[in-house]
């Protein structure tokens, strides 16, 4: 997308005073509240979707592209001819637009946000809009607009009572057709048909790759349907699991815990559960309950789950600490240490948590990336070991019962996303003159935060991966919506303690205090790990969050929200 096009923004143009300086207030707020949605709600997981992965699975790889950008418009002074003409033209900009990824055109989005269009009236202008310039559009170049707006009844195709498409603010957007979007058109013979001239042959590959995943399909409507006995189910027919590789070796490894080293000739002849992790990651906390019931209960049967702890933090490569924390967690099945990313590269993986499921003939039959869909999880361990002839596919699933940071998310209230501190990946620092990099500097946070936003107050130094609290007093201010509020940590070094206070909303936190923290939001920071300082009872509604170090040298790695 051409960059020199003044009217487009990427997300993080929007901090940048220079490329907005020109826009209207009502303009810039608007395109600042589309691009916090879209980064807490459009690139997540939601439990109600219907099916893992995010709400809408391409944009995540457009933002890691540089290829989405924001539009703003003001339209309530014209008519549907002028909107017409309006979108044509930025349609025109996405087709003439060259690749920003070596020819990955599919990634290049805009989206166009009415920044004076009330939401009222949102449903009504752009059926009119799109009746005049969806079909030809699609028929002519492929390219397809998807409304947005407060009140858009459209639901997801997994979940009909879940309503993905209510916005902020309304807004088209607008993208390359891909050829699985055929499962958009099901119910419309003229848009399948549409579909159908123009991916020809690769649409026919696309339909039989779904109709090879139907069994699952399949699987999960039967959990989702039962009603009165969630722990148990009534199994299909079993479905043959694809092959997807052999169970690569766990040489490499820089240690072991709780078990002698195995090799995949070791392993013969048992069901093995690989998954990956690291100990500060919320996603896989919140695995980690399904991850020890799986490993008690079909021990018996032949199941051996392995854990490989492959580190994200620096204070994560030390086995002190991973140690402390394997006995601290209760993970008392086999831990392989892969310090130096030999088994991670092996497995070709790239995500905290992901589990890896191979039969006893040391094939990969299954993997499952993130958190969730345990109920899947659990029957295919039911399959793979039913193949052995130990299992039983009919027998119920684990009863689970997490406490503390091990609780699922409350993805129906969740506006945060995962926010980094170091400046190698963090979103949203604004303390006046931003970070000095490397460098100890007195930081003053502003009056105001609006969301997801977070700012520094007192001498910090902000490094690549973590902030560092110079003196006693140092602040993190932090505005989010979320029950849960965790913070990253470590202590400056092993007996050196880090008091701190939390408030929220300038109070005490009271019943809304964390597992780490009481009810006057006093804490000790004793070791490296994540520390969980906010858990909201009730109704939950956007705060601003402040610790303040009562002790130099505290590391602050990360928040995260749940």
């Amino acid at each position: 997308m051409p960059a020199q096009t003044t009217n487009l923004f990427l997300l993080e143009d929007l901090e940048d005073v220079g490329r907005t300086s020109e826009l209207a207030q009502r303009d810039l707020d608007a395109l600042r509240a589309v691009a916090d949605w879209i980064k807490a709600y459009i690139v997540k997981p939601h439990k109600d979707l219907g099916r893992a992965g995010t709400v809408c699975p391409f944009v995540p790889g457009s933002l890691e592209r540089k290829a989405l950008w924001l539009a703003p418009e003001q339209i309530a002074d014209r008519d549907v001819p002028e909107v017409v003409e309006l979108m044509s033209g930025y349609q025109r900009l996405l087709l003439d637009a060259q690749s920003t990824d070596g020819g990955d055109v599919i990634y290049n989005v805009i989206v166009v946000a009415f920044t004076d269009l009330p939401a009222d009236r949102a449903q009504g202008v752009f059926d009119d809009v799109l009746q005049n310039l969806a079909v030809p559009s699609y028929m002519e170049d492929g390219i397809l607009f998807g409304p947005y707006y407060e009140g858009n009844e459209a639901t997801a195709l997994y979940n009909s009572s879940f309503r993905p498409f209510q916005s902020p603010v309304p807004f088209l957007f607008v993208r390359h057709g891909v050829v699985d979007d055929w499962k958009f058109f099901l119910d419309d013979e003229d848009w399948l048909n549409l579909w159908t001239h123009r991916f020809g042959e690769s649409g026919v590959h696309a339909l039989a790759e779904e109709l090879r995943r139907l069994p699952w399909k399949r699987m999960g409507d039967a959990l989702h349907e039962r009603q009165p006995a969630p722990l148990r189910h009534d199994p299909p027919a079993a479905v043959q699991l694809p092959v997807e590789g052999s169970l690569p070796s766990l040489a490499g490894a820089t240690g072991w815990l709780n078990s002698p080293p195995l090799t995949p000739a070791a392993l013969r002849g048992k069901v093995v559960l690989v998954n990956f992790w690291t100990y500060t990651c919320i996603n896989w906390l919140r695995t980690l309950p399904y991850l020890r019931a799986w490993a008690e209960r079909y021990q018996e049967q032949g199941l051996v789950v392995v854990g490989v702890h492959t580190p994200e933090f620096d204070f994560e490569h030390d086995l002190v600490n991973v140690r402390r924390q394997v006995n601290e967690l209760g993970v008392d099945y086999p831990v392989v240490v892969d310090n130096d990313y030999a088994i991670w590269g092996a497995f070709d993986n790239h995500y905290w948590p992901a589990l890896y499921f191979a039969d006893a003939q040391g094939r990969i039959r299954h993997h499952r990336f993130g958190e969730g869909d345990y109920q899947m999880s659990e029957m295919v361990l039911h399959q793979l070991l039913a193949e052995t002839g130990s299992g039983d596919t009919d027998q119920g699933l684990a009863s689970v019962d997490p406490g503390g940071v091990e609780v699922a998310a409350d993805w129906d209230s969740l506006g945060s996303p995962e926010n980094y501190l170091g400046y190698e990946r963090t979103d949203n620092f604004v303390s006046p003159n931003r970070s000095i990099l490397d460098t100890s500097y007195a930081y003053t946070a502003p009056t105001r935060l609006r969301r997801n936003h977070w700012a520094l107050a007192g001498d910090w130094t902000v490094g690549r991966q973590a902030v560092v609290g110079n003196q006693a007093g140092g602040r993190i201010l932090y505005r989010f919506q979320a029950r849960d509020l965790h913070l990253v940590m470590a202590p400056p070094a092993p007996d050196t303690p880090v008091r701190y206070q939390v408030r929220i909303d300038s109070q005490p936190p009271g019943a809304a205090h964390g597992t780490d923290v009481d009810d006057h939001g006093d804490g000790t920071l004793a070791e490296p790990r994540l520390y969980q300082l906010i858990r909201q009872p009730g109704p939950i509604s956007e705060h601003t969050f402040e610790v303040t170090f009562l002790d130099p040298g505290v590391h602050a790695y990360a928040f995260t929200f749940g």
